[in-house]
């Protein structure tokens, strides 16, 4: 079983942690709900989570050594967060399009 050592705002910051622990001998998997890294901002709400098993986890903290970048052990997913992301990403879309348009508009 797995469980996060860390939770990071990017997911640069969370890959860079990764590798870290991989010079160390400790396999680590990154946990995001961004698509992929297509929509980063999703992941704002619950994080970039890097995950490790349970045997390497105290391992993994010394290696890391950022205490203040580890998870609130209760803290429930936030839906409320999520769809105020989803909107915000669906309304950058809108303008992106709306300017798209007004280019081509223009162009043609």
């Amino acid at each position: 079983m797995s469980r996060p050592v860390a939770v990071f705002s990017s997911r640069t910051e969370a890959e860079l942690a990764r590798a870290r622990l991989d010079l160390e001998g400790i396999p680590a998997n990154i946990l995001a709900d961004d698509a992929g890294g297509w929509e980063p901002q999703f992941g704002l709400s619950r994080g970039i989570r890097l995950m490790v098993a349970d045997r390497d986890h105290d391992r993994a903290l010394e290696v890391l050594d950022l205490p203040d970048h580890l998870p609130p052990p209760d803290r429930p997913p936030n839906p409320e967060a999520d769809r105020l992301y989803r909107y915000a990403a669906w309304a950058m879309l809108a303008l992106i399009a709306l300017g798209l348009v007004q280019i081509a508009r223009a162009i043609l």
